[in-house]
């Protein structure tokens, strides 16, 4: 089996990208047909489930142990396996429609799951309780080996069905050309949600009073965890972004992700700490027994809090122009 072999590098692009994907990466050959052994490895749904399961033990570990921090990284990672790719955050490491879902995910998994570095990572850590340290240590390496080949697999199944097609310089210069286009529809759309978020220049002293309200009020909605918010309260501080994600497996309770009552208009923070229900009854919380009560799929969504600057443009003053 031969394989080429590619150097990244990485380059600041779009610094106010909402998303934070802010770096543009360039992958250059450095070797070519480099004769490799071939590596049976396992099947991406057999990681997928290897990796829901070790998130999960790890999550609980976390969590009993004061790292909830960490905790919430292990949750994403969770809720990455079922949620749809294009919803995830974190780097695109392959173009939209190239991998099957389930390798996307399982991609997607393994970015938010990433705990390990240097000072201040998962892996500095250490505990005085022998038994819990030795706990920390088993689940640690597990989760490192386990991300390192899901990675593998994920990004090579495309092997398995695709068929290999080499193009030609018109169809590498009509690729190139989609892309570039692509990328400038994109950054655009970004632009005008940066915009709509905070619609003054970054020089304008009101941007930075507006980004400054828009950082405390998500802090608040991430640390509430008891209080039901009704959402005519909620538009005038936040936008309400709905998340496409699939909780027929259960709900990963996140930060900031609220279950909206479409039917009594409530929103139930799904991090809730004590017993919880919307003002209709659809939505009920038992967080102490894991008791979760739904309506009907129609009747609820699941949806991210986004604070917003409450500064607006003055426009009761005539535009300079009008005036002639």
């Amino acid at each position: 089996m031969a394989s080429d072999f590619w150097e990244a590098r990485w380059e600041v692009g779009d610094k106010d990208d909402p998303d934070q994907n802010i770096w543009n990466v360039t992958y250059g050959r450095i070797a070519r047909n480099a004769k490799q052994e071939k590596i049976n490895l396992p099947s991406v749904s057999h990681l997928t489930t290897e990796l829901k399961t070790v998130l999960g033990e790890i999550y609980s570990f976390a969590n009993k142990n004061g790292c909830e921090n960490f905790g919430v990284c292990f949750a994403n990672g969770i809720n990455a396996l079922s949620v749809e790719p294009k919803e995830a955050k974190g780097y695109r490491i392959s173009p939209a429609g190239h991998l099957k879902i389930e390798s996307d995910q399982l991609i997607n998994a393994c970015q938010a799951a990433w705990v390990f570095g240097g000072m201040g990572s998962w892996n500095d850590l250490g505990f005085n309780d022998e038994a819990i340290n030795k706990e920390y240590e088993e689940l640690s390496e597990k989760l490192f080996n386990l991300i390192n080949v899901s990675l593998m697999a994920a990004v090579n199944s495309s092997l398995d069905s695709a068929p290999r097609k080499i193009l030609d310089a018109a169809e590498r210069k009509n690729l190139k050309k989609i892309g570039k286009e692509l990328i400038e529809k994109r950054s655009q759309e970004n632009r005008e949600k940066l915009r709509e978020r905070n619609p003054f220049p970054i020089t304008d002293p009101r941007w930075a009073k507006n980004l400054k309200e828009e950082y405390y009020k998500n802090r608040t909605f991430r640390q509430n965890k008891s209080e039901v918010l009704i959402v005519a309260d909620v538009i005038k501080d936040a936008y309400i972004e709905v998340i496409d994600t699939d909780i027929s497996e259960g709900l990963v309770p996140m930060p900031n992700w609220y279950l909206h009552c479409l039917k009594c208009q409530n929103l139930v923070p799904t991090d809730t700490t004590c017993d919880n229900s919307c003002s209709c009854g659809a939505v009920v919380f038992i967080p102490e027994i894991r008791f979760l009560q739904l309506p009907p799929k129609e009747e609820y969504q699941i949806v991210k809090l986004i604070g917003k600057g409450s500064i607006l443009p003055d426009t009761s003053k005539k535009p300079w122009w009008k005036f002639w």
